[in-house]
């Protein structure tokens, strides 16, 4: 198989996991926040010392991009910014106590939409989903910093 082939199968996979998934859908139906906003906020609110360097690196994101979702959640009051003690250009991002509040009704909406998707699923075949997402992730980590 060639390179061209394999990137084909990718896609085609990637199309039809976020179809499923509702990945376009999966916030926005239910909240005021698109998938990317969620994810954000989770980060900030599990990684310590969180910038917004940082995010755009994890997330690959544009820095306008990012901007514009930081401010929002600051004029939210999803976060709040600290300066750096050490270095005053950098601020450090973190979650309120309103912004850990409405991340947990995204974390239950979430899991909601993915209880909902699998629970069809016979407990084997969920065992095998499961092992498959874990070999996807793990070969894809080995190489993350070269993607």
């Amino acid at each position: 198989m060639q390179l061209s082939d394999y990137t084909e199968i990718i896609r085609h996979f990637n199309r039809f996991y976020t179809r499923i998934i509702g990945v376009n859908n999966q916030y926005t139906d239910q909240t005021k926040y698109s998938s990317i906003e969620a994810q954000i906020l989770y980060e900030i609110s599990i990684k310590e010392n969180c910038t917004a360097v940082y995010l755009r690196d994890y997330f690959k994101l544009d820095k306008g991009y990012l901007s514009r979702i930081l401010k929002r959640f600051d004029e939210g009051m999803l976060i709040t910014k600290q300066v750096s003690i050490e270095d005053k250009r950098i601020s450090y991002l973190h979650i309120t106590d309103y912004g850990l509040k409405e991340l947990n009704l995204l974390i239950s909406s979430s899991n909601d939409i993915t209880r909902s998707m699998i629970e069809k699923i016979p407990v084997e075949k969920l065992d095998e989903l499961v092992q498959s997402m874990t070999k996807i992730e793990s070969i894809l980590k080995d190489y993350e910093n070269q993607i």
